[in-house]
Parts: C-alpha cells; structure tokens; sequence
C-alpha cells in the first residue's frame, strides 16, 4: 500500500493505493502539492481494485455509488473501487477533484472554472465562460497583469478581502502562494465584434455564478451548500458579460476593466 498527502488550498488529504502506477502518477504530477512530513490530515481516499460484477452491484445496497468507478464516502473517508488498471489513474484524479470541491465547501471555499489576473495593487478580475470563449486570449493580452490561474481557482473570503488559492486541478500545475487581493469583478466573456461590459442584476449574476461551479452531473442536485457562498459574492462584488474580441489590446481592455 503506497500513500501521499495533498495540500490544496489548505486542505490536506491522503490518497492510499495498492493500484499499481496511481501514487507514483501523483507523485510526478503533483509534486508542487505533496507534503511529506507527518501532518493531521482533513480527509482520506482509499483507492482498490475490483472487477465489477452482478453481485458487485449488491454495493449499491450499502451506499456505494457509480460513476465508472464505484465510491462510498463516510465523515473523513472515502473508499473508491476502480474495476480495472486500465485509467486507474485519471479516475482517481476525477474522483480527487469531485471530492475536494465539496471539501471546499464546508470550509465555504469555492473552486471557480475560471482565468484570474491580478495587476500591480493587487486587485483580481475574475473572467469565466465556456471552453473556448477566450479566457486564454485575454490572459495573454493583458502582459501586464500576473496570471494567477488559467482554469482553477480556489476562493476563500476573508474579512472584506479574497484569498486566491492555487490548484493542481490545471495543465502546468505549478504552485504560488495563497494572495490576498481585492476582487474588482467577475466577468463572462462573450465572443463578439465589439468590446463592451454589461453589469448583471443579482439575480442573473447569480444564476451566471452558479451555472460556472465545477461539479460532476450525479452531483447537480446538491447544490444548497453553495448557496450562501455564492449570495455573499454576488451581493458584494459586480458580475458582467464582457463582449470582447480578438481584435481588442491590451489598452481597451483595461479602459473598460477600469471604468
């Protein structure tokens, strides 16, 4: 049985597996998030191998659910049962990241599907959208800001600030330290022909906020907990559609971030 501990954004959880290549696979990939001395962990994932059967389905009966894999998750401990070595690894990684956005939560922190930039007082702006939309395009338009993530980001409000949490849920999994900064806005993109930022009513932003969360389909329907996360952002900081395209610089963009 091999294990590791994971440290994201101040949550520690230990994966332990006798699978053959998942430790080692997290060991190469997560280097930047792998705590190696003895610390109190916040959560456990048990990886094993299983093959599925008809009585394997019996699982069911005792809490278990699937998802290509079939997991059973208990206060601090999740038990997850691949059927095969075959994506063993990309399944526990999936499983990872399910888990930690709902660790996330009850912490009343919040995993963001977003690009975040930050300029030189230390005020983020917070863009997000679809696959595609153009979060890349504008992060590297803006060469003067930092580019603290460009898919994930972790939240965490503190007094009337944001701390900004690194993830490993990106391409270059690269770490930084948590930044306390001042959230100027979250902004939709748009693709369009002409630059122009539209202020959404709380409602919508809401609604806009929500619908850009990271969580698995099966989960979908437990959607409570985020709730008051999400009100207390929207009732604090301004949410638009930002109409951008291609064809803008670096110099409209930042007017119409500014004004």
């Amino acid at each position: 049985m091999q294990e590791i501990v994971l440290q994201i954004a101040g949550i520690r959880i230990q994966i332990k597996s006798s699978v053959t290549g998942i430790i080692s696979r997290f060991k190469e990939f997560y280097h930047n998030f792998i705590i190696d001395e003895v610390v109190e962990i916040d959560y456990q994932i048990n990886v094993i191998i299983e093959e599925f059967n008809i009585e394997f389905k019996n699982l069911e009966k005792k809490g278990f659910n699937f998802q290509g894999y079939a997991y059973k998750s208990d206060n601090e401990k999740s038990t997850l049962i691949i059927p095969t070595i075959k994506n063993s690894y990309q399944y526990t990684e999936e499983f990872l990241l399910f888990l930690f956005s709902k660790l996330c939560i009850k912490k009343s922190k919040l995993i963001f599907h977003s690009a975040t930039l930050i300029d030189k007082d230390d005020n983020a702006y917070v863009f997000f959208g679809p696959s595609g939309v153009g979060k890349t395009t504008i992060s590297k338009k803006l060469i003067d800001y930092e580019v603290f993530s460009d898919d994930m980001v972790v939240l965490e409000k503190n007094n009337k600030e944001y701390i900004l949490h690194k993830t490993p849920f990106e391409r270059a999994k690269t770490y930084s330290k948590p930044k306390s900064v001042n959230i100027k806005g979250f902004y939709r993109l748009v693709q369009s022909t002409n630059l122009e930022k539209r202020k959404l009513d709380r409602g919508s932003a809401f609604n806009c906020f929500l619908s850009n969360l990271w969580f698995d389909n099966y989960e979908k329907n437990d959607l409570e907990p985020y709730f008051e996360v999400i009100k207390d952002i929207v009732n604090n900081i301004p949410v638009y559609e930002l109409y951008n395209s291609k064809l803008t610089n670096q110099n409209e963009i930042i007017t119409i971030l500014k004004h």
